[in-house]
């Protein structure tokens, strides 16, 4: 069901559910599998955590898209220049300026995975990849770069259009190693669903619809499993297909359980998304000297759980202390003394 702004019950909670996957993966990658290498339990968590790629970010850009539609298709440039564009690029510079001077000068080395990316970091080369969105924070800056695009396009049929034929011609012209500018090209037709769909949404997901849960779960089980078999994940199309079944599955699975279950916890999390994001990696990078290697099989099973939970609780402890700070607001949102100078020059508008 939905409240008087027509916001669905579970947008908290899959946002929540995002970006707790978010820092399941990247806990993955960076220290977990380097430190319980070719281990059974960790190769277990490999492939779960793989299988959830066409889903991940997927879902995180369809709700932030349907989050976004009333700016995109219904309030003037200047207002969401002001509100939205102006303030995700300035979190988006600034947090990236934090992180590597944090990656460069200040945190020790992740043991567990191959620091070389970070190595020699210059500004220059900062500058390059926020640019090309090959940075951990490239999330926001295609954000920006949707909200504008699809505003620009004003038309549901050419924005996803648009997104789709993106997301394949991207296999035939980016090199596979560049994986930011191909998850800036991959994923905007989710934000242009999100977006345009915005009504249909609304209509048809703020309930749980069994008939449809059953098909789709069948054809993500199914599409999950040819996929694998044919290694075919990578084929043009194919990660897009799975990603619209397994968001609608999912999507149904949060109608479903914000039903019968208590999700307080997850929807807080889910509306403080941005503060732990920006910070998550940092956080990662701090903790990953500190891991230990252990031979419990159950502490092993359960790591990977108690990290992702422990991150995402450490980045919104820091964030509600620096907001006690003077100046602290400024870390997550344009200043005010910035945005009266901004208003003065007439580059923003005040909204």
């Amino acid at each position: 069901m939905t409240n008087k702004g027509q916001r669905i019950e579970w947008i908290d909670a899959a946002k929540g559910a995002c970006i707790l996957a978010v820092i399941l993966y990247h806990f993955n990658i960076f220290i977990y599998q380097g430190v319980h290498e070719g281990h059974a339990i960790a190769t277990v968590w490999n492939i779960g955590i793989s299988a959830l790629k066409p889903l991940r970010m997927p879902l995180f850009f369809l709700i932030s898209g349907y989050l976004a539609s009333t700016g995109i298709t219904r309030r003037s440039w200047g207002r969401i220049r002001t509100k939205k564009i102006a303030s995700l690029l300035w979190v988006y510079v600034l947090w990236s300026v934090i992180y590597w001077a944090a990656v460069s000068h200040l945190l020790p080395a992740n043991p567990w995975h191959d620091s070389s990316f970070d190595a020699g970091l210059t500004l220059p080369l900062l500058l390059e990849r926020m640019l090309t969105a090959n940075i951990s924070l490239w999330y926001l800056y295609a954000l920006v770069l949707y909200f504008v695009l699809a505003k620009a396009l004003r038309s549901a049929v050419l924005a996803i259009g648009l997104g789709a034929l993106a997301n394949i011609a991207m296999y035939f012209v980016i090199d596979p190693e560049n994986w930011g500018m191909r998850s800036l090209i991959g994923y905007f037709v989710f934000f242009a669903l999100g977006a345009y769909a915005k009504d249909i949404i609304t209509t048809h997901y703020s309930a749980f619809n069994l008939k449809r849960f059953v098909v789709t779960t069948a054809l993500t089980l199914g599409g999950l499993a040819t996929a694998s078999r044919f290694s075919a994940l990578t084929a043009p199309g194919v990660e897009m297909l799975l990603g619209l079944v397994m968001v609608s599955t999912v999507i149904d699975l949060f109608a479903l359980a914000c039903r019968h279950i208590n999700m307080e916890y997850l929807c807080m999390i889910g509306r403080q998304t941005l503060p732990i994001y920006v910070m998550h990696r940092l956080m990662l990078r701090f903790i990953s000297p500190y891991v230990p290697e252990t031979v419990n099989v159950f502490l092993l099973a359960v790591e990977p759980i108690i990290a992702t939970v422990a991150v995402a609780a450490a980045c919104l402890f820091i964030y509600h202390a620096l907001l006690r700070i003077r100046g602290g607001r400024a870390l997550f949102t344009m200043p005010h003394t910035l945005r009266r100078v901004a208003y003065r020059s007439g580059v923003l508008r005040p909204v």
